[in-house]
């Protein structure tokens, strides 16, 4: 089995790589609309819609639109690595046999892995949905206190807060919460796992590996 650490080395270059593109299409994009580009209008809109349109807010019919895409994307790569992968020498593959990804075992592992998703959701929903909506009926009158403490970041700061705490609303409660389902759904089993394989993985079948090529390579 490949060492933990190296899975989460793996795990950050993604997330680095990620962050840094997005970091440098928003860049992009602030240019645009202080330019005001005839394009401005339409990143401030999909920018917008992204905002709104989080998983847990889409319909059933877009949560099954996306599924589809990304179930056909895992079948299409489902013998490829992530730059994360390919850089710490790390390979996917069926614990049975230690060869390639089967088809089977991608649509296993991708029924378990949305089946878990919407498990995770809908205990974080259960918990966050109350105070979310209490939230949103207060953004007129956290933003009518921004404006009026807005040359006095802290003081706004501090009256948000206070109006918060006033109204029984407790942001760091739900953001814990979430953490915490996130954590127990996707880190924890692979904690626990004496092959690390999450939940998904399990079930499929498949295991992470060192990739024996690229260990020889390096010794």
């Amino acid at each position: 089995m490949a060492p933990l650490w190296r899975r989460a080395v793996a795990v950050m270059i993604d997330v680095s790589i990620i962050t840094a593109v997005a970091a440098v299409g928003k860049r992009a994009f602030d240019a645009a609309a202080k330019s005001r580009q005839p394009v401005s209008w339409l990143v401030t809109r999909f920018i917008e819609n992204a905002k709104r349109y989080r998983w847990e807010r889409l319909s059933s019919r877009g949560r099954l639109m996306i599924q589809v895409v990304v179930l056909a994307f895992d079948l299409q790569d489902r013998d490829q690595r992530g730059p994360g992968a390919r850089v710490m020498g790390l390979r996917s593959v069926e614990l049975r046999t230690g060869g390639p990804i089967r088809v089977s075992t991608v649509l296993i592992r991708h029924l378990a892995t949305a089946a878990s998703r919407e498990l995770r959701y809908e205990a974080i929903g259960a918990v966050t949905a109350s105070p979310s909506l209490r939230l949103r009926e207060l953004q007129p009158r956290l933003r009518e206190l921004e404006r009026r403490h807005a040359d006095d970041k802290a003081e706004a700061a501090r009256a948000m807060k206070d109006l918060l705490r006033a109204e029984g609303l407790r942001p760091f409660r739900s953001w814990a919460w979430t953490g915490l389902c996130h954590f127990a759904a996707i880190v924890l089993p692979v904690l626990l796992s004496p092959r690390r394989q999450s939940i998904p993985d399990r079930l499929a079948g498949v295991v992470v590996v060192a990739d024996v090529r690229v260990t020889d390579d390096q010794n």
